[in-house]
């Protein structure tokens, strides 16, 4: 929304001549969002339907040396970064592929933005399913609303550049986001409408100033009609983020197919206690995404308090298998050994969950306990320690030196 903001600002100061102030708000909207990138050409097509490109050159050069300036600056700090391609849901699908399934996606962003019903936070994984035959529904209703996009251009150039600039506007804004041009961390995600969203709010204006001109009695009323629905749907949505359980739950409901959503609910009913549910909601995200080490690690420690160690430690394998820098796994890894008596095993657990978060206090606190017992009083009074300085706050490390300093004297 923030590069929303600022690339809207561009646009405008630019359109009345100011500049110095369009580049700074072009590079405050590229820092916020690589995606406001697609302002740029936004900006240039508003001027060829003003007929101003000879006069702009300048301007159009100063932002270009904004654009290079930022694309150096993140080359700087992003390089030797490498995205794991399992973050990135289409990253090896083909072209063809890609484009079919934003297609599809076009046509749930169009649907929810012209009646916002069934809206979810949650599009991860086996949600969106991806399209690979133009005989997909869904495509052959995105073909024909791009036919009549392209029908609208033709007609009204000549008449009016605000159609063109509104659909043309969509489709730039959306370009970065679509896995067209390169692949995302999502396939679908309605916080990526935001800025495509202005072009459709605009349109809807658009065609309601001409309806009213047509039907001026019925005109208001209708737009009274729209504002109680869209409150009304506002005030309901609200209640989703009433607390992460609430969240949590809704979010399945929509997005049922979701590895995450089942994984997110499965999570809160394990904090409430349910751990049956927890764990039928962590089998169900494994299914959909078998090499998940976070719903691997829970599941683990589902299984863990329902007193199945051996099956606990069989889960908490595979998700340092998949994830071996998950410092949690490690460390739920040592709690289970300790529970069966391998005090050795137990020991590498914590060492290693150390070794990935060195601000592991609970890690620090249990391998106190296991030199304790080995009679290393001096390194667990390190450990108790070092537990305390990560966390000021934690009681059982401070009632743990307590006792030691009472065994020492």
């Amino acid at each position: 929304m923030l590069a929303a903001g600022f690339g809207i600002g561009f646009i405008l100061a630019h359109d009345h001549r100011h500049t110095a102030l369009a580049a700074v708000l072009f590079a405050l909207a590229l820092f916020s969002k690589e995606s406001a990138i697609a302002f740029l050409p936004v900006a240039l097509l508003c001027v060829f339907s003003k007929d101003r490109a000879r006069r702009d050159i300048m301007a159009f050069g100063l932002y270009g040396l904004v654009t290079v300036a930022w694309f150096a600056l993140r080359a700087s700090v992003v390089s030797g970064i490498v995205i794991p391609l399992d973050t990135l849901p289409l990253a090896e699908s083909p072209t063809y592929v890609r484009i079919l399934t934003a297609l599809r996606v076009q046509v749930r962003y169009l649907g929810l933005q012209v009646a916002p019903v069934g809206l979810s936070s949650d599009y991860s994984m086996n949600q969106i399913p991806t399209v690979t035959t133009l005989l997909d529904p869904h495509i052959v209703v995105a073909l024909c609303l791009g036919a009549g996009a392209a029908a609208i251009i033709v007609k009204t150039w000549r008449v009016s550049a605000i159609p063109t600039i509104l659909i043309l506007g969509y489709t730039i804004t959306f370009l970065p986001t679509s896995n067209i041009l390169l692949p995302i961390g999502t396939i679908m995600g309605e916080r990526l409408a935001y800025t495509p969203s202005i072009f459709v709010c605009l349109g809807l204006g658009y065609a309601f100033d001409a309806l009213r001109k047509m039907v001026s009695g019925y005109a208001v009323a209708l737009l009274a009609a729209l504002l109680v629905v869209f409150v009304w749907g506002t005030v309901d949505r609200n209640a989703t983020w009433a607390d992460p359980y609430t969240f949590s739950i809704t979010q399945l409901k929509t997005a049922p197919n979701s590895a995450k959503a089942n994984y997110n609910a499965g999570r809160e009913h394990h904090i409430a206690g349910d751990v049956a549910k927890a764990v039928e909601h962590y089998r169900r995200a494994l299914e959909i995404k078998p090499a998940y080490a976070d719903a691997l690690n829970n599941l683990g420690v589902a299984k863990r308090w329902q007193g199945a160690l051996y099956e606990a430690v069989g889960y908490f394998k595979n998700a340092i298998y998949l994830a071996p820098g998950l410092a949690s796994a490690h460390y739920n890894l040592g709690q289970t050994l300790r529970d069966m008596g391998d005090e050795s095993g137990a020991m590498t657990s914590y060492r290693k969950a150390l070794e990935i978060h060195p601000e592991y206090a609970e890690a620090a606190n249990n391998l106190a306990l296991i030199f304790v017992r080995q009679g290393d009083l001096d390194r667990a009074r390190k450990l108790w320690e070092r537990a305390l300085q990560i966390r000021p706050d934690y009681t059982m490390a401070r009632e743990n030196l307590k006792r030691l300093d009472t065994v020492g004297n």
